[in-house]
């Protein structure tokens, strides 16, 4: 994406800059503090342009969002300032609905990577780590923002607060501002952490059990809501929306269960359509959480939840294992996963796929009965990247949904505006939740 037009602020800061004035940056950065960020200027077509800054020392600055990101995934690379250590970036927006998130990328040659670059760096694990760790401590959040997302990545470093990448959230005049995401409403919510070891998968991984903050029956039968790649989640404070469902009367109080993935690399090998998985979830966890927390046994008020690739797992849990899982929320699914081979990975660890075709679940459920679950699958208007075979993201969730459809599921489809990331799920998580297990 290239640079067509300017902000007026930002204009009057290079004429500034121009004219040898000293404090041009200090008065950009007070612009900048009373925005909340990128600066904002409506356009006689009903868009947004939007600008953003970055002031600091590097080399090099790319802006990571996929607002403004290529076809192919790739970041623009930001203007610096002569004379300064002030880099722009402007681009108009058509959608004013959008909520997204952006940082800043400093001296990083993984910045310059497309999507399928990256993906093929999954052929050598090292590799994916290292590049991980490098573009975490490459990132930088907006410091004008105070809108954050935070994602933790437990095992790429020792120390924990390195392994927190800091996002900002961009959203846009029109965004729906009635959420549940913020701090809790009800006070009394307990999160209880335990170590679960495998015997299925032959390890061992951090389980996290959220409690409401009102009292759950003595009987048990409690309804449940487990949740894929937990950490992420937790990090970036999802837990107060079940907190904030049930203090509303949206949703009935009910038991969380955040999974921890034990590397980077068991997430995407558990999580690709593996029975081993769905056997580790539905034979192990499952009965642990009966025993000790009292969840109901009940398909029908039993949900999974993900994102990415945890969605993709939590839909393939509705379909092997329909006898536990009856409720799938599924935000932002890989369901492009299907094609060995998929990214030049073949012969690498990661297969990608069972056969020749792309989408290998969602041609699972054309082909097979319909099994007693019901479906909550959204996606992100921006999730529209070709991948190989020309299959986006966006695309393939919008055929699961037709396919189950045609099947005849319950199913409710969910297309937000936003991207990959947390500033969509923030906002889609409740809603999948009101529709699986509304009061």
């Amino acid at each position: 994406m290239t640079q067509t037009l300017e902000s007026p602020r930002l204009t009057r800061f290079l004429k500034a800059v121009e004219n040898g004035e000293a404090d041009a940056a200090d008065a950009l950065a007070d612009e900048l503090k009373a925005s909340g960020g990128p600066l904002l200027d409506e356009q006689e077509d009903g868009s947004v342009l939007v600008t953003f800054v970055y002031i600091g020392q590097a080399n090099t600055v790319h802006l990571n969002s996929q607002a403004t990101a290529d076809v192919d995934g790739r970041g623009p690379l930001m203007t610096r300032v002569p004379g300064t250590d002030v880099w722009y970036f402007s681009a108009p927006i058509s959608d004013r609905r959008l909520s997204v998130t952006y940082h800043f990328q400093l001296d990083d040659r993984i910045a310059e990577m497309s999507a399928v670059e990256m993906m093929q760096l999954f052929r050598e694990p090292p590799k994916v780590e290292a590049m991980m760790r490098e573009a975490v401590l490459h990132s930088r959040p907006d410091p004008f923002n105070p809108d954050e997302s935070i994602h933790k990545i437990e095992d790429l470093f020792e120390e924990e607060e390195r392994c927190l990448l800091r996002t900002s959230v961009l959203s846009l005049p029109d965004v729906d501002r009635a959420t549940w995401f913020g701090p809790p409403r009800l006070p009394g919510a307990t999160l209880h952490t335990h170590t679960l070891r495998s015997e299925i998968l032959g390890n061992e991984r951090k389980v996290v059990v959220y409690l409401p903050p009102v009292p759950l029956p003595e009987s048990g039968d409690h309804p449940v809501v487990v949740v894929q790649d937990g950490d992420g989640f937790l990090s970036d404070g999802f837990e107060h929306i079940f907190t904030n469902l049930i203090a509303d009367g949206e949703v009935p109080p009910f038991v969380g269960v955040f999974i921890y993935n034990p590397t980077v690399m068991s997430r995407m090998e558990e999580m690709s359509c593996q029975p081993q998985y769905a056997a580790f979830c539905a034979d192990e966890l499952m009965p642990w959480l009966r025993e000790k927390y009292g969840v109901t046994a009940d398909p029908a008020r039993t949900v999974v939840a993900g994102c990415s690739y945890g969605g993709l797992a939590s839909v393939w849990l509705g379909y092997s294992r329909s006898d536990v899982f009856g409720r799938v929320l599924s935000m932002s699914g890989s369901l492009w996963w299907g094609k060995v081979g998929f990214f030049d990975n073949e012969g690498g660890p990661l297969e990608f796929g069972r056969d020749d075709e792309p989408q290998w679940l969602n041609r699972q459920f054309a082909s097979a009965p319909r099994k007693p679950v019901r479906f909550w699958i959204d996606a992100g208007t921006l999730e529209t990247n070709p991948l190989e075979d020309g299959v986006s993201l966006l695309s393939a969730n919008r055929n699961l949904r037709s396919v189950l459809e045609a099947k005849g599921y319950e199913v409710r489809y969910h297309e937000f505006s936003g991207g990959h990331d947390n500033a969509g799920w923030r906002r889609s998580l409740p809603l999948g939740l009101r529709y699986l297990l509304g009061a």
